[in-house]
């Protein structure tokens, strides 16, 4: 699979406006449920950095991608748990391979998965090399909670949370993003977002407002995308640069709740400044 073949995840999608740009961080967190959807998703994105045929995107089936999809290439280091835990051990390893220069791509790619059960001596060990990565490495944690990785590895990183399997956004959860979007680019009164914001965020039994906010971002980031291209019209005009100045506060919004998650973080102002900051 390369990034192309993954549809309708908002977070997909970004990832692979940012690697076609040339914008590659040193370090990418990926949380999902879906463990093979995310393996697979690596993979893609290892494919978009090394691949020489579609730069950023990836081919699929040049030899650099073959390699990578069959988990060969020198330069693609996968990796994985032996035991119960990834160990210090392992990281140690890992590091003394990052001393070397790659050997044929232009990039040291590393992929780490099930990253949360690192044990705390291993998150400490692989927090150095996220502080001061060697230029051009690119390391890709997976994981199913990163609540369980350390504050400080996630701040390291660039964060995503992927959409599990071929789940869709829930209606509910489109048809609030929807009305809050109409709110802030209409300009509508601070208090009117403010009620629309609160019954937006309401909870369910046993449903934390963390989550239920983070379904609420996800959802305005996919809507995001639908005006971006252009198959979908709010009532107002909004330009294309406004837009994309929107997309961009929502991700840094949703950086935010995810560093915060767990925490006793004010999630309702987060999400007013948001509005307002889009509003603006």
């Amino acid at each position: 699979m390369v990034l192309s073949d993954f549809k309708g995840d908002a977070s997909i999608e970004r990832v692979g406006r940012t690697l076609k740009s040339g914008r590659v961080s040193h370090a990418y967190l990926f949380e999902s449920d879906d463990a093979e959807k995310g393996k697979a998703l690596l993979k893609a994105i290892s494919k978009a950095l090394v691949c020489e045929v579609l730069p950023g995107e990836g081919c699929g089936t040049c030899p650099a991608c073959k390699r990578i999809e069959e988990e060969n290439h020198p330069d693609v280091i996968f990796l994985r748990r032996e035991k119960a835990q990834l160990l210090t051990s392992d990281i140690e390893g890992l590091q003394k391979r990052l001393l070397n220069r790659p050997f044929e791509a232009e990039r040291i790619i590393v992929l780490i998965e099930e990253a949360e059960l690192m044990n705390t001596e291993a998150q400490n060990k692989i927090l150095k090399t996220l502080e001061e990565p060697r230029p051009g490495t690119v390391i890709m944690l997976l994981c199913e909670n990163r609540e369980k990785l350390l504050p400080t590895i996630r701040s390291r990183c660039t964060s995503f949370v992927l959409k599990g399997g071929n789940k869709k956004t829930d209606e509910k959860a489109a048809k609030k993003a929807s009305e809050l979007l109409e709110a802030a680019f209409g300009g509508k009164d601070f208090y009117e977002q403010k009620a629309l914001l609160s019954e937006a965020l309401k909870t369910g039994k046993d449903q934390k407002q963390s989550d239920k906010a983070l379904m609420l971002l996800d959802a305005m980031e996919e809507e995001l995308l639908e005006l971006l291209k252009g198959k979908k019209k709010l009532s107002m005009s909004v330009r294309k640069k406004e837009l994309e100045a929107a997309a961009e506060k929502l991700e840094e919004a949703k950086k935010t709740l995810l560093l915060n998650r767990g925490t006793a973080y004010n999630i309702q102002y987060l999400m007013k400044d948001l509005l307002l900051g889009i509003g603006q």
